[in-house]
């Protein structure tokens, strides 16, 4: 066994990984606590950014957006692609709806999808590219309005439309087309909206992906450190800490 002092410079080394674990989860919910506020009167014209003035208007879905949905696409139909290139999205939500990958694709620009059936019907995702949808991924290609504000306020009125009377909840193409959101008449303040959520939902991804190195971090340190596959050197496990250690907030510090 190691001495005494390498020991307890082994547990302080851990110990500090993990107060740096514990106040990333602490900041990420404070991050994710200060959006849902904003939201809370950004989309609902509570509250007005400076600058802008203008009504909002009320609109049905199918009269901001073409509705549609995706295709019956296989386990087969994806295992039998070579180039992998264009993402296929699903009815889970993990991996961004993420369910693999073809080297052909079925829609291609600005959308929305949302999950059809199941527990996580009335899911609202913002795609920009190309791009391939099963049958239990709807998709809106957004008019002449701005396409991530209608993101974000479908992703908070959707779910409230969801059928859950059957075991498989769903949020089918027809009910979707009827559901009315509140949206400003100006562009303009759309597009600024949508950005103040974007940049939060950035540096909320960057946090989490923060987390994930130093979890990853500590469970790499205590396969080295508890097993003696190498020897503590203070300064090299420092560098290490220090490269996650500092994470990038703007706002509501």
């Amino acid at each position: 066994p190691p001495t005494l002092k390498e020991q307890q410079a082994i547990a302080t080394v851990l110990s500090d990984t993990d107060s740096l674990l514990s106040n990333l989860k602490i900041l990420i919910a404070k991050k994710k606590a200060i959006k849902q506020g904003t939201m809370q009167e950004l989309l609902t014209g509570k509250k007005r950014l400076k600058g802008f003035t203008g009504e909002w208007i009320e609109k049905k879905v199918d009269e901001l957006a073409i509705v549609s949905r995706g295709r019956v696409i296989s386990k087969k139909e994806i295992n039998l692609s070579s180039s992998k290139l264009y993402p296929v999205y699903s009815s889970q939500t993990v991996n961004k709806g993420i369910m693999g990958y073809l080297d052909t694709y079925d829609f291609s620009g600005e959308y929305l999808t949302w999950t059809t059936d199941g527990e996580n019907a009335g899911t609202v995702f913002y795609r920009n590219g190309k791009f391939n949808c099963t049958n239990v991924c709807g998709t809106l290609k957004v008019k002449e309005y701005d396409a991530k504000f209608i993101s974000f306020v479908l992703g908070i009125t959707a779910p409230k439309h969801v059928s859950r009377n059957l075991a498989n909840p769903k949020l089918m193409n027809q009910p979707m087309k009827k559901i009315k959101i509140r949206i400003p008449k100006n562009i303009k303040e759309q597009q600024a909206i949508a950005q103040i959520l974007t940049d939060m939902d950035m540096e909320i991804e960057a946090l989490e992906s923060q987390l994930q190195k130093t979890e990853n971090l500590k469970q790499g340190l205590m396969q080295e450190l508890l097993t003696g596959k190498i020897r503590l050197v203070q300064p090299e496990i420092e560098n290490k800490l220090r490269l996650v250690a500092e994470p990038r907030a703007s706002y509501g510090k």
